[in-house]
């Protein structure tokens, strides 16, 4: 039996399709994965199942703590303003 091995594209009778690595047959590796409706989104897959999905320019678990901290900054430059402000 042929099995899908490296570089590739699969579609789906639905319009759904995946591009992106295989190995033995399975997705395996970064790939993009794209809905039906055309929307494109890029995963990692072991074994044929998605691990996680991926934001532009990295990893969506390593985008929450950047939103964190921009809170907190936020935060941080009311805080600065209203001592200012009290002691101006």
């Amino acid at each position: 039996m042929d099995k899908k091995h490296g570089k590739g594209m699969y579609s789906w009778a639905d319009g759904r399709r995946y591009d992106g690595m295989w190995l033995n047959g399975k997705q395996h590796g970064e790939g993009k994965y794209v809905l039906a409706d055309g929307t494109v989104k890029m995963g990692i897959w072991k074994n044929g199942k998605r691990v996680r999905w991926l934001e532009e320019g990295g990893d969506s678990a390593e985008k929450q703590p950047e939103k964190e901290e921009v809170v907190q900054a936020d935060n941080a430059d009311k805080d600065e303003t209203a001592n200012r402000e009290s002691n101006g």
